[in-house]
């Protein structure tokens, strides 16, 4: 046996070898991947729909998506989510699999077909009643109903992909869709130059089509003719809980905006929509993640007897580096800014580095809340979401006015920081597991201090460069010494 000490140098990179030949990471890189693309390109295709759409056009469609995420959450009913968790319970029972699966499936079906056709009869009425009554109900309202209900149709086939950890089939759909959706907008906003009619019609085709497709390559991996209501009780009781959840889950990211607009010039809210846009780009690398992350915890809870210490490996490997990668973004969001748009942008610098934040906590809760979902105690989740919801109106009403749009980017922090606690601290209830705490505080402050010193470090500048260059260091160092540093020496034979 020959005992050498390996340099820093070395050891990062062996680490770095063996997390990139982990099922995990694999994983997580394809589910981000897939989200960082399609809005990248939904990004670069603003300037071409803007040519051929007027204002009218996007109030139009920008009203009624709202509407239709409303309406998926409601007839949805969860069901995805109990699919993807149920799916470890019946995994080594192929025939009850297959009934639970077709029996829910036919239930996502029929129930939502006919909740659309009946709104489709009785609508008219009720839109004119309910609503201002500035889009008419045929034909806007009824394509956006339609096309609701086939995007429907294929949440629980594509849930099953990531139930099973197939992360390329997952994101193959993502892609289809939507690809399909450029196609027939090209041919019926360009093309047949219809507008917003032709934007909500593409949205229909294109769900049609690939809904259609996946509900056959379900219906051909798990079809069974014996299925049971039972299957179907159980899933909505799982899911159920999760609709309210799901609501909450949308006030926190749109009542911000709905509450600006009563306090705020539109120059200010233009301002903050852009920042909180560039924002949300930690959103899409936490929720790529969770896609991954859950199905992955849900197996490893089933059949892992060290599950506890591997668990503490994964979340400070995603503290380190999701850390990281919000830390950098928040020191050098003005940079980025000042070199990337033009120099009218410059206003929304000061909302980027607290909204970051605030969606780095958000990733912080999925790791968080997973016993909750693993234990089936999903009816605790619309408690911890709906009082950060409750939080996040009533300060947006009460800070608004004084001090302007900035207080909306610190309550997003705010609010995504207590659903968290609330979830870490209802989660251990039923999953004590021995994280160090005061490790991850340690990276967590340096970040938030760098929150609030991002802006006055000032953009460009000699000594804010040298700072903030400074802060990235020290962070690294830490990381590395306090969760990765090997407590032996390294030896090999």
């Amino acid at each position: 046996m020959r005992v050498t000490v390996r340099t820093l140098p070395g050891r990062v990179r062996d680490y770095w070898q063996r997390m990139k030949q982990h099922k995990l990471v694999t994983t997580a890189s394809v589910y981000v991947s897939g989200y960082v693309l399609q809005k990248a390109v939904s990004f670069l295709l603003i300037p071409l729909w803007a040519r051929f759409l007027t204002p009218l056009d996007y109030g139009i469609t920008g009203t009624l998506l709202a509407y239709s995420g409303v309406l998926t959450t409601l007839l949805g009913f969860g069901l995805s989510g109990a699919v993807v968790r149920h799916y470890y319970d019946y995994s080594t029972d192929r025939m009850r699999l297959n009934r639970y699966i077709i029996s829910v499936l036919l239930f996502q079906i029929a129930v939502p077909g006919l909740v659309v056709a009946a709104l489709n009869i009785w609508g008219p009425a009720l839109w004119t009643r309910f609503t201002a009554n500035t889009i008419p109900f045929y034909p806007y309202v009824q394509v956006m109903l339609w096309a609701t209900y086939v995007d429907l149709l294929s949440q629980i086939p594509v849930a099953l992909y990531q139930a099973q950890q197939h992360a390329t089939q997952f994101v193959s759909v993502q892609y289809g869709r939507f690809l399909l959706g450029v196609a027939t907008s090209v041919l019926f906003v360009i093309a047949l130059r219809l507008g917003a009619y032709g934007v909500l019609l593409s949205q229909l085709v294109a769900g049609a089509l690939v809904s259609a497709i996946v509900l056959y390559l379900a219906g051909h991996t798990w079809f069974t003719r014996s299925v049971a209501w039972r299957y179907v009780r159980e899933a909505l009781s799982y899911g159920l809980p999760l609709v309210p959840h799901a609501l909450a889950s949308w006030v926190l990211q749109a009542a911000d905006r709905l509450i600006l607009e009563r306090f705020v010039s539109l120059t200010e809210l233009g301002l903050y929509n852009f920042g909180y846009t560039l924002g949300m780009g930690m959103q899409f690398l936490v929720v790529g993640i969770n896609q991954a992350w859950m199905p992955h915890y849900f197996r490893q809870m089933q059949a892992d007897p060290e599950v506890d210490r591997k668990i503490i490996r994964v979340t400070s490997i995603y503290i380190a580096l999701i850390g990281g990668a919000c830390l950098i973004g928040v020191l050098f969001a003005g940079e980025i800014i000042e070199f990337l748009m033009p120099a009218s942008y410059l206003g929304a610098v000061p909302y980027v580095p607290p909204v970051l934040t605030g969606y780095l906590l958000l990733g912080f809760y999925y790791f968080a809340s997973a016993p909750l979902f693993y234990f089936k105690k999903t009816r605790l989740i619309p408690l911890v979401t709906g009082m950060a919801a409750v939080v996040n109106v009533g300060g947006n009403f009460w800070l608004v006015p004084s001090f302007g749009a900035i207080a909306s980017a610190w309550i997003t922090t705010v609010t995504y920081g207590l659903l968290f606690l609330l979830a870490f601290w209802i989660g251990r209830r039923y999953q004590r597991i021995a994280y160090p705490l005061t490790k991850y505080g340690l990276l967590a402050g340096l970040i938030l201090i760098a929150t609030v010193c991002a802006t006055p470090l000032g953009i460009f500048t000699m000594p804010g460069m040298a700072l903030k260059a400074a802060l990235v260091v020290i962070y690294a160092a830490t990381a590395y010494l306090i969760l990765f540093r090997p407590r032996e020496g390294y030896t090999h034979a």
